[in-house]
């Protein structure tokens, strides 16, 4: 398939829930996988759908990197100065799409 004109790259939505304490086992260019052991009582899940809820949220308001993920911001604070979050998703998603990571991908698997 065609990657679409925008998109939110999974490796934005790990680093955001990694900064709560919530584990991605796995990341692609637009997926993301969670593992759940048998026997886990509901509030783990709870805890990833206030995550993910939390993430929409702050897209939606178009967040400053600085508060939206304060340790990304850190690493290169000149860099981030002034970014949004959905600017830096959708430069993300530009460069995947203009390398067509996730064909590339397929082929090297």
């Amino acid at each position: 398939g065609e990657l679409e004109e925008s998109g939110i790259p999974a490796s934005l939505v790990a680093k955001f829930l990694d900064e709560r304490g919530i584990v991605v086992e796995k990341t692609g260019p637009y997926n993301l996988l969670f593992l759940f052991s048998i026997g886990i009582d509901k509030s783990k899940a709870m805890q990833l759908l206030r995550g993910l809820t939390e993430f929409k949220r702050g897209y939606d308001l178009n967040l400053t990197i600085k508060s939206f993920l304060p340790s990304l911001y850190n690493e290169d604070p000149s860099f981030y100065e002034g970014m949004r979050v959905q600017e830096l998703a959708q430069a993300i998603h530009d460069l995947t799409k203009k390398y067509n990571l996730p064909e590339l991908m397929y082929k090297a698997f």
